[in-house]
């Protein structure tokens, strides 16, 4: 029997992501525990605007997360779906599909047809992938999500959860360093930045919200958390666009690759084998070839980096 955290007096929202809107504010209010103070300031000196809009409405993904003309972070709530999916889909079909057969020595390199969790997540992921171009409501009765779970799903879907909110705990600080960094007052100012300039202040962007987050980490558990939601919000980019190259912002590998060197992971971290499935998953998504070495790699390191190299060489064609 599947159990429900919807409550219509307090989750507003068209979408089951709707009940994690409260604690998306709280995660990012303690991003580490002096971060509130950081937020406290540039409310009183900078004008940063209270609270978040929650932008709410049955439409593909048209906004991200951005910060208005008034200084007020706004997120979308199709996105926010979009993004509980692709977490969901990264996390259950690498440990469900990959690395536990793997573990158990039954992983011949193909995901197993008969495993209803990854079939499940398989769905649940393309089903986030069509949101990009068309909106259809989430099917709760056959897809994982955060507002109607059983026991048999439960363990996963909170442990995405968490992945989810560092996640957009991520997004939000990279917005919130816009105005921290005062590179909204320039673009209120009238003043017209170059596309280099701009490309400059995502980077920094990026920086700063990768520095805060990592902040938050107590223990290795919270680090394996944390650095999850931040490839998982990067990888979540990655799949909207075919180009791996943008005019205005850091090209969609190098921003994970300059998250990960930040991570300082371990050789055996999962997180190696979490980016190696989501270039995979976009290459296949927009039938790149993406070429992968023909000698066995050792570690899921030494395939991540490889694939960054093939990346790189595809942006030279």
């Amino acid at each position: 029997m599947k159990k429900s955290t919807y409550n219509s007096s307090e989750h507003k929202g068209e979408q089951p992501i709707r009940v994690l809107a409260f604690n998306i504010i709280q995660w990012f209010e303690q991003t580490y525990p002096d971060f509130i103070s950081e937020l406290e300031s540039e409310v009183k000196y900078n004008g940063l605007k209270r609270g978040i809009t929650y932008i709410i409405g049955n439409n593909p993904i048209t906004e991200i997360a951005f910060v208005d003309e008034n200084k007020k972070i706004a997120i979308e709530e199709t996105f926010l779906s979009y993004l509980w999916s692709i977490s969901y889909g990264l996390v259950v079909i690498y440990d469900q599909g990959i690395l536990q057969p793997t573990l158990n020595g039954t992983y011949n390199g193909q995901l197993n047809p008969q495993d209803e969790k990854t079939n499940k997540a398989l769905n649940l992921f393309k089903y986030g992938l069509s949101l990009i171009d068309t909106y259809s409501a989430w099917n709760k009765i056959e897809l994982p999500n955060p507002e109607e779970y059983d026991n048999v799903n439960e363990e996963y879907v909170e442990k995405v959860n968490s992945v989810f909110l560092n996640a957009i705990k991520f997004i939000l600080c990279h917005e919130f360093s816009h105005v921290y960094l005062g590179h909204i007052d320039i673009d209120n100012s009238g003043v017209i930045s170059t596309d280099e300039e701009i490309k400059k202040d995502e980077y920094a962007a990026d920086n700063y919200a990768i520095s805060v987050v990592l902040k938050g980490i107590t223990d290795e558990q919270s680090k394996t958390n944390i650095c999850a939601g931040v490839i998982a919000g990067l990888c979540s980019l990655l799949f909207l666009d075919k180009e791996l190259s943008n005019t205005t912002h850091p090209d969609s590998d190098l921003r994970i690759k300059n998250a990960i060197e930040q991570f300082h992971l371990k050789e055996e971290d999962n997180i190696w084998g979490i980016v190696c499935l989501a270039f995979q998953f976009w290459a296949t998504k927009y039938s790149i070839d993406l070429k992968l070495p023909k000698e066995k790699v050792e570690t899921y390191k030494d395939l991540c980096l490889y694939i960054f190299t093939q990346t790189s060489n595809l942006k030279l064609h």
